[in-house]
């Protein structure tokens, strides 16, 4: 039964890895792509060690914490640029067509 509960899990780390990746990828954030490919290759390397069903759902366990965390604060970081950048699109427009006051003519 663990075993099965194994196989289905371990998907998991591997779909917010994979997310990581590509965020990196996309924004050309190297650092952060090399510690993606590192997390993964950390995590396959301690599920092949670890040869008992329950160390391999610790693993998996710490594996989707971690994992998931990175991916939350990466997701906060690009919704707080996206908002800046809405912001400062309403200011320009705002700044655009705002209503100048008129000048008195002595």
């Amino acid at each position: 039964m663990l075993e099965i509960l194994v196989i289905v899990l371990i998907f998991v780390p591997i779909v917010f890895i994979s997310y990581l990746c590509r965020i990196s990828h996309k924004r050309e954030n190297r650092t952060h792509l090399l510690g993606s490919i590192a997390l993964a290759v950390i995590y396959f390397f301690l599920l092949v060690i670890a040869n008992e069903p329950k160390k391999q759902l610790f693993i998996i366990a710490f594996a989707v914490i971690i994992s998931y965390k990175l991916l939350a604060k990466y997701v906060e970081i690009i919704k707080k640029e996206r908002n800046e950048a809405i912001l400062d699109s309403f200011e320009a427009s705002y700044q655009k067509f705002a209503i100048k006051p008129k000048r008195r003519k002595n």
